[in-house]
Formats: C-alpha cells, sequence, structure tokens
C-alpha cells in the first residue's frame, strides 16, 4: 500500500475536441487549481483516441501539467493511466501514474463531475 501524501482540487477551463481518420475522438481538457505540496496547478488531460460509443464506458488518458511551488520554483507532470464512467453518473473516476520533472512519481486516483466541473482527489507516492 502507498502513502498518501495529498489532495488535489481541479476546476475545469475548457475543452477541445478532435476526429480521428477513422471516427474516434480525442478530447483536451484544461484544468487548473491545487495540490497539496505543489501550490498552483495547471494542466491538460486528454482523453483517448476513444471511439464515440466508448464514450459512456472509459478509456485512457494522459496528463501534462505545470506546478508553482510555494519555494518559486516549478515542476512538470507527465502521466497515463485510464478513466471509467460509472452507470447513471455524470462523473468519471480517473486513475494516473505521474512522473515528476524533480524524479518523483505519484499516483492519482480522483472523480470529476459534470455537476461542478470540478476534479477532486487523492495522491499517493508510487
Amino acid at each position: 500500500m502507498s502513502e498518501e501524501i495529498g489532495k488535489f482540487s481541479l476546476k475545469f477551463a475548457g475543452n477541445t475536441y478532435t476526429s480521428e481518420n477513422n471516427g474516434d475522438v480525442t478530447i483536451r481538457q484544461n484544468w487548473e487549481g491545487s495540490g497539496d505540496g505543489f501550490g498552483a496547478v495547471y494542466g491538460t488531460l486528454t482523453f483517448g483516441p476513444t471511439p464515440p460509443s466508448d464514450l459512456n464506458r472509459g478509456g485512457t488518458i494522459k496528463w501534462v501539467g505545470q506546478a508553482f511551488l510555494e519555494d518559486g520554483t516549478t515542476v512538470i507532470g507527465q502521466g497515463e493511466g485510464t478513466w471509467e464512467t460509472p452507470p447513471d453518473r455524470h462523473v468519471a473516476k480517473t486513475s494516473l501514474l505521474i512522473s515528476i520533472s524533480d524524479g518523483t512519481t505519484i499516483r492519482s486516483e480522483g472523480e470529476m463531475g459534470l455537476a461542478d466541473l470540478e476534479w477532486n482527489g487523492t495522491m499517493y507516492s508510487a
């Protein structure tokens, strides 16, 4: 079991959509907020490419973000993982393994909701 290192709370800041030649869809979402130990956080979460019929189930995601630490430095986080949508709910549950540019790796488990346009979760050492 890995150790919890903090919580994160991000607000939705916009989407872009692209259609691939085979009909799959790629969705890029921008998020901004904060994470314990990371200060201000800004990033883009990419869903897919995903067949449109799978958007009600789940698939792969990638994260690229930047954090502005309290000591005046910045780090980049890049990671991959999965998302799933529980039946009859407008939420996405996310699980990511993120490599931080300072050499550390974290696991992120979260849930984003359409109702409040927030993505909240917990970070763990990996």
